[in-house]
């Protein structure tokens, strides 16, 4: 009887074989090839009914739902309340980009440029996140208010 060596273990050779004839012969497999060969056989020999008529459905209009969200009276009231929070953030990134540009002189002889631009950079990120935080904060209490 020849075996076949692996790295722990001597298996019998047979026992290899023995468990490969057992998976082709799997009663299983015989029954799942027989329901898809059945399947495909109904899916022939299917009477064939005329398709019903497709009736055309009427696309959402996007533009006519975005202008009654924006001339809602909430809308309204929420813009309102946010927009100079809008504006602060929209020049927030510019000033502090000039802030730090024109205050670099007194960091160059210790932060080397690249560094004290990605400092800056990510610190301009901060200041325009809080204060978008900030409009969206106030926002929501103004609308928990009016309700």
């Amino acid at each position: 009887m020849s075996t076949i060596r692996t790295n722990k273990t001597r298996i019998p050779q047979n026992r290899t074989r023995s468990a490969n004839i057992q998976k082709l012969y799997n009663p299983k497999i015989k029954i799942m090839g027989l329901w898809s060969y059945l399947g495909r056989v109904n899916q022939i020999w299917r009477p064939v009914a005329p398709p019903a008529p497709e009736t055309p459905e009427a696309t959402p209009n996007l533009g006519e739902k975005i202008r009654e969200v924006v001339n809602d009276k909430a809308f309204e009231n929420a813009y309102d309340s946010a927009a100079p929070f809008v504006m602060a953030s929209l020049g927030s990134w510019p000033g502090y980009w000039l802030y730090r540009g024109l205050d670099y002189h007194t960091h160059r002889a210790h932060i080397p440029l690249r560094i004290y631009i990605n400092q800056t950079f990510y610190q301009a990120k901060i200041l325009q996140f809080v204060i978008i935080l900030a409009g969206t904060f106030t926002v929501i209490t103004n609308q928990r208010r009016a309700r």
